[in-house]
């Protein structure tokens, strides 16, 4: 309860989080400049890494990634953010890898499963694809990111019914998401 450094950097970071979700991406940038650049928590470069890739420049998040420190580099939160980097640099198989490295050490995380069903889907593995939106989906009740993608798969395979109910779940997890 005493006021610390450890204490004011998770409150940094949370804050980091709050601005990175509401796309305030100028408020963010400045948070994560605020701290030491040596030794920068690893949270921060996760945060960061993030932070460059809902800017759009894949490159950038991949350098700020490549800064944790390599005993972190497997962590599953390390390779949501590796999976979707490598996403957006168009390359699905080392997305893939990396979702299915992080599913191995966390098998209960529904965000690998979404970026390894993200993955398979640009792999042209729509079977795949749907299994792991549906897992996804299953472990984590309240986002509705999977079940966004599942109408879409579903959409897109021309089941209609099952596309709107996914779409339907989706908006009653979260009736404010338009």
């Amino acid at each position: 309860l005493a006021p610390s450094e450890h204490g004011a950097g998770l409150l940094r970071q949370a804050r980091i989080a709050q601005l990175l979700q509401r796309g305030n991406f100028a408020e963010a940038e400045r948070l994560v400049e605020s701290e030491p650049v040596e030794p920068r928590d690893p949270g921060t470069i996760l945060l960061s890494s993030a932070l460059a890739l809902a800017q759009r420049k894949a490159p950038l998040a991949q350098l700020r990634l490549d800064a944790l420190p390599s005993a972190l580099r497997e962590e599953p939160q390390a390779l949501i953010v590796r999976s979707d980097i490598a996403r957006a640099l168009g390359h699905a198989e080392a997305a893939l890898v990396a979702a299915e490295r992080g599913i191995a050490r966390a098998p209960r995380s529904a965000a690998l499963f979404e970026r390894r069903g993200l993955a398979r889907e640009l792999l042209a593995d729509p079977a795949g694809a749907r299994a792991d939106m549906e897992r996804a989906a299953a472990l984590d009740r309240h986002s509705d990111g999977a079940l966004l993608s599942l109408g879409r798969l579903r959409r897109s395979a021309g089941d209609l019914t099952g596309a709107v109910l996914a779409f339907h779940e989706a908006t009653q997890r979260q009736p404010d998401d338009a």
